[in-house]
């Protein structure tokens, strides 16, 4: 081992609200592992979460002393995590009223169509970014505020587009007295209808955290990025 280096794993529960750029929200229940190497200072967290939404983020960061307790974090970071997927009923419905070319008091003829179309895409975000966080650090908790900027985007690489055919509807009438006969095509659809589920943006947001050292191995925290949720829990160091 690198003398100073130090390694610790850790397993957690968690639990919180997660929204990403699209607003689409996403509940996070389950449970994470992990691990921390720190080296004066300098360090790299790794963790995996599965349970409500899967997800991964690396954290690369140094914590810079400023007497007394406080801190300066700054770090890099790369996040992803997966929702449920989501489902969309879209429906088009369409209404032609044909008149009687011949008799003006005859009762028209009302033909409808519909079109529906069930839509499914996946829920989550893409995310990378730096920040910067003040620390304080007294007896057994420890807290920061700050601001992170950077990209994120949505899972779904592109909207989806929904566009119902054409129909061609032919009305034919013919004059009973005379014979003559009229024709009339009518066209249904056509029309075209966007979901938006893909979103990619800049961003900066202010993050807080506070964790709390309850036992030798059980911490028990709180952190989140204001433009994306926050996440509270238990952890547990080995």
């Amino acid at each position: 081992m690198v003398k100073g280096l130090t390694a610790q794993g850790y397993a957690q529960a968690q639990t919180g609200m997660l929204k990403n750029p699209a607003n689409e929200k996403s509940l996070n229940i389950g449970v994470g592992i992990g691990g921390k190497l720190n080296y004066k200072n300098t360090y790299l967290d790794a963790n995996l979460k599965a349970g409500t939404t899967i997800g991964a983020e690396v954290k690369l960061g140094h914590e810079f002393n400023l007497g007394k307790g406080f801190g300066l974090d700054t770090y890099g970071t790369a996040s992803i995590y997966r929702g449920k997927d989501k489902t969309d009923t879209s429906e088009f419905t369409y209404t032609d009223v044909y008149h009687s070319a011949f008799n003006k008091d005859a009762q028209p003829q009302v033909r409808q169509e519909t079109y529906k179309y069930d839509s499914k895409w996946t829920s989550g975000e893409k995310r990378m970014g730096l920040g910067a966080q003040l620390t304080f650090k007294a007896k057994n908790v420890k807290f920061g505020v700050g601001i992170e900027a950077g990209t994120r985007s949505t899972l779904q690489d592109k909207d989806i587009t929904l566009k119902t055919p054409v129909t061609d509807i032919e009305y034919i009438e013919t004059n009973d007295f005379t014979g003559a006969q009229v024709r009339d095509k009518r066209h249904f659809g056509g029309d075209t209808r966007t979901l938006d589920v893909h979103k990619s943006m800049g961003y900066v947001t202010g993050t807080a955290f506070v964790d709390g050292k309850v036992s030798e191995h059980i911490n028990l925290f709180a952190n989140g990025r204001f433009n994306q949720g926050i996440e509270v829990g238990a952890k547990w160091t080995f």
